[in-house]
Parts: C-alpha cells; sequence; structure tokens
C-alpha cells in the first residue's frame, strides 16, 4: 500500500498548469510522473497476471476492465486499464477532497450564518437529503472550484457574438470565473448557500455559469458521487463536533492540477455534548 501511495502522489504531482499544455515537457514533475505510472503499470499487471494464472474473478473495476474487449476482438491494454484507473483515483479522490475541504473551511467562516439552520436540517432529515448541505457544497464549488480551467477543441466554426471561432481551435473556460459572474450570480463575493435553493436557484437561471463539474456531453460522471461523499462527511462532523476555524481562510494554489487550500488548514474541534445545538 505504501508503495503504491507513493506511486500515486508521483503521478498526482505531475499535473500541473504546464500539463495542459506540454504535457511532454521535461521537466521534474513530468519526469517523475512518467516513471510513476510506469511503475503503477508493473503493478497492474502483476496483479491482472496473477488472476489470471489462478483463474480467480473480482467483483471490482480492474475485472471488469481486464475482461472487456474491442469490437475487433481484441483485449484492453495494461496501459490503456492503468491510464483508466489512473484516471479514476486522480479525479474521483483529488478533486473530491479538495472540494470537501473547502465546503467546510468556507462554512465555518460563516458558522453563525449557516451552522444553526444547517445543524437542524442535518438531525431532521439526515445529511444526503439535506438540502442546504447540498447547497453549501454547491456554494463552496462555486467559490472555489476543484479545477483552474477546462478545454475544449472547436469542432466546427462557432459564431459567438461578432467573434467567429474556427474549427481547430481550442478554447479555454474558467469555472473560477464563470462562478464570479454578476449576471449569473447575485453578489457573488458573498458567501450564501441559499442561491442554490429555490426558490432563488441562481444556478437554474444561467447553468453554464457553474461549472464545477464541467457542463454539457462531458459533465462528470461522478457527480452525484462527490455530492454524496462530502455531505456524509461534513454532516457527520457537524452533527458530533462543536467547529472552529483557526486564523484565516487559506489562500488558493492554483499551481497543480486541482486548486486547493494552502496548508496548513486548522479546525479546532471538540465532542458536541447530548442534546447540544
Amino acid at each position: 500500500f505504501e508503495y503504491v501511495s507513493t506511486i500515486y502522489a508521483l503521478m498526482e504531482k505531475g499535473n500541473t498548469s504546464l500539463s495542459y499544455f506540454a504535457p511532454w515537457a521535461p521537466v521534474p514533475a513530468h519526469i517523475n510522473r512518467d516513471k510513476a505510472r510506469r511503475q503503477l503499470m508493473g503493478v497492474i499487471q502483476k496483479v491482472m497476471d496473477r488472476r489470471r494464472k489462478e483463474g480467480r474473478q473480482e467483483p471490482d473495476v480492474l475485472q471488469d476492465l481486464m475482461d472487456k474487449t474491442y469490437p475487433d476482438g481484441s483485449p484492453v491494454t495494461t496501459e490503456e486499464i492503468t491510464g483508466m484507473l489512473a484516471s479514476l483515483l486522480l479525479m474521483g479522490h483529488h478533486s473530491t477532497a479538495v472540494t470537501a475541504s473547502w465546503t467546510g473551511l468556507l462554512l465555518l467562516q460563516n458558522k453563525d450564518k449557516v451552522l444553526p439552520e444547517l445543524l437542524e436540517d442535518i438531525r431532521s432529515r439526515g445529511p444526503a437529503d439535506s438540502e442546504l448541505l447540498k447547497a453549501t457544497v454547491s456554494e463552496a464549488a462555486r467559490k472555489q472550484p476543484p479545477l483552474t480551467f477546462f478545454m475544449r477543441q472547436v469542432e466546427e466554426d462557432i459564431l459567438f457574438k461578432e467573434y467567429t471561432i474556427p474549427k481547430g481551435e481550442t478554447i479555454l473556460v474558467s469555472p473560477t470565473l464563470a462562478g464570479r459572474c454578476p449576471a449569473a450570480f447575485k453578489d457573488p463575493e458573498v458567501y450564501e448557500p441559499r442561491r442554490f435553493m429555490p426558490p432563488r436557484s441562481e444556478h437554474s437561471s444561467c447553468p453554464s455559469a457553474w461549472l464545477p463539474f464541467g457542463c454539457g456531453a462531458n459533465r462528470c460522471v461522478g457527480e452525484h458521487l462527490a455530492y454524496l461523499q462530502i455531505q456524509m462527511i461534513w454532516g457527520y462532523l457537524v452533527d458530533r463536533f462543536e467547529l472552529e476555524l483557526v486564523g484565516e481562510l487559506p489562500e488558493t494554489l492554483h499551481h497543480g492540477f486541482v486548486a486547493e487550500p494552502k496548508v496548513p488548514c486548522r479546525i479546532r474541534y471538540c465532542v458536541r455534548s447530548a442534546g447540544s445545538k
């Protein structure tokens, strides 16, 4: 586990802002990332070989990929399986963990504004069904979206206002700037989770301005799972502990693939007494 964890950390650090534009640039982060990827591929190959030798089937994603074939009957290669598993780990873990961190940090920075009502809602409806808790996650994702920007390739000429965007060009979209658009979100610099709840539902009036999970055909397939994970984490913590942010809200680091809070992020906590609010 420790070996794989080290490999994963090197791969994660190898995804920088530069990687968007020059993924093969010979910089230390990329060199270490590619070496770690080859090591991970070796680990996965050993697991696959052992399963095949023993004739063993496991109910997991790796087994599902091992059993898949292309229309021509050719199997999915180890390199392809490694890439898909690495994507699941990086995008399914890091971005969710960062959004969970921002959810708690922003909530505790504004605890007097939201926390009393949130605690009541969690206890009456449960964290998974708490609309205010979900809105709290949404507001954190609006103010601190996990990804710095999205890239899309233009497949045909597009006329946008007085501009023509030609086929073959690459468009960069910033979820951070979109989430602060005053035409879509009233007082965008203000922390207000209720903007995502009826009757306001500001994100519904301009869906393209709220982009932490992307949009369109390529919207993140793990969106609902991310919400469930984050709501369960903070639902448990808010219900059982008195929480307080220590110091100022951390600054945002944009040097990597995910815009994360600068460590240390300190929270003071103590166990709630029975029946406390």
